[in-house]
């Protein structure tokens, strides 16, 4: 598959689009230590089918962007319950888990 032929096939909306833009990132010979995207688990499992048999990727960590965390835990009934109980409390975790975020992305 050449580039014009990738990018026709992109805006194509389809089942697979993700594992198919890994494929041609990998077979170019890109070998991430990263990957980033939202916190879809078809994303994480095409991630870990596609880069799990290179021996130069296989240590590639998933990582999620804190505005897709952030909205996560927000939207969560466990945490909208706990704001109810004790908003001060929720904030304080909500602090925490950036903080910690913040620090393992920074490592």
């Amino acid at each position: 598959m050449d580039v014009s032929q990738f990018w026709r096939m992109m805006k194509r909306p389809g089942h697979g689009t993700k594992c198919t833009l890994s494929t041609f990132v990998h077979e170019r010979g890109c070998h991430p230590e990263f990957r980033m995207g939202d916190g879809a688990p078809a994303i994480t499992k095409a991630g870990e089918e596609l880069f799990a048999d290179c021996d130069q990727c296989e240590d590639s960590l998933r990582l999620m962007c804190w505005s897709h965390v952030h909205h996560a835990v927000n939207k969560s009934s466990q945490f909208k319950h706990l704001r109810s109980v004790d908003k001060n409390l929720a904030e304080a975790l909500l602090a925490d888990i950036e903080t910690k975020f913040v620090c393992e992305a920074n490592q």
